[in-house]
């Protein structure tokens, strides 16, 4: 921007002592921020655990539904304070993953609830990030509902940052099968699982730090007497930070990794940070 003044500039940047003539405010102002900032202004992604899925044990003709994924958030522009303590926690099974610190007006209180688990005797997929899928469907994905009776998503991207090409989380379990195969949701969800006559069909657990919900679990004890406690377990959620490498790198925490926009960290557990000053 380019504006024309006489004697001297005021805005965020003060300019003193300039005789008439033109000066370009990009030349004045730097983007970069020292190490020595006040703060960060950062992207938060949360995640919550995945729900539990369904069960029941009991004869051929009853299928449970899958558990929902986890709520996927994505909240931006929201600054870390230096010097100040946050807790950032990493929810396991249907739990709430969460951000939280800060002072004053700056004070941040991010959550991220646990997906619903599957209904066993009704059928019906929980509710979540991706909802679980109904008995025999498949589970949801990217915020969408689960098929068949399937539970309802959260409705916008469970993807990294809520961006077309991010990492997908918060996948939905799907719903427990007899003979034939049904799919957990891209992003961690669990695959609907039989006690086939005692041969075991699909993987019902939510792939751990994704926040994938659990499949149902279907059993069938006549003849065979096989049980199972309960439905496929959600996976553990997970919190990424990421910011602008215009600043400095002296925050520390988590897996940190970097591209040619960004510098993240990544928090697979529970634990507190706290950004300093160089």
């Amino acid at each position: 921007m380019t504006r024309r003044f006489k004697g001297g500039v005021v805005g965020h940047n003060w300019v003193k002592g300039v005789d008439q003539g033109i000066i370009t405010l990009s030349d004045i102002y730097q983007p970069e921020v020292a190490k020595n900032a006040p703060g960060v202004p950062s992207d938060i992604f949360l995640v919550g655990g995945g729900g539990t899925g369904g069960t029941y044990n009991n004869i051929q003709g009853v299928y449970p539904g899958g558990g929902g994924g986890g709520y996927a958030p994505t909240f931006l522009g929201k600054v870390i304070e230096a010097g100040v303590s946050y807790t950032i926690t990493v929810a396991g099974a249907g739990g709430t993953s969460s951000l939280i610190g800060g002072t004053g007006d700056g004070a941040l209180n991010l959550t991220a609830g646990g997906g619903s688990g599957g209904g066993g005797s009704s059928g019906a997929g929980g509710n979540g990030g991706s909802g679980g899928g109904g008995k025999f469907s498949n589970g949801g994905e990217y915020g969408g509902d689960g098929a068949g009776l399937g539970g309802t998503g959260q409705g916008t991207s469970t993807r990294a940052f809520a961006e077309s090409g991010g990492t997908p989380y918060a996948g939905g379990g799907a719903g427990g099968t007899w003979s034939t195969q049904a799919f957990g949701g891209d992003g961690g969800g669990g695959n609907g699982f039989s006690l086939n006559w005692g041969g075991f069909v699909g993987d019902p657990y939510g792939d751990t730090n994704t926040g994938g919900g659990g499949g149902g679990v279907s059993t069938y004890t006549t003849g065979n007497p096989y049980s199972w406690s309960s439905g496929g377990s959600g996976g553990s959620g997970i919190v990424i930070i990421r910011y602008s490498n215009n600043y400095a790198d002296n925050y520390t925490g988590g897996t940190i990794t970097s591209d040619s926009n960004y510098t993240y960290h990544t928090f697979t557990a529970s634990t507190t940070i706290t950004w300093g000053q160089a």
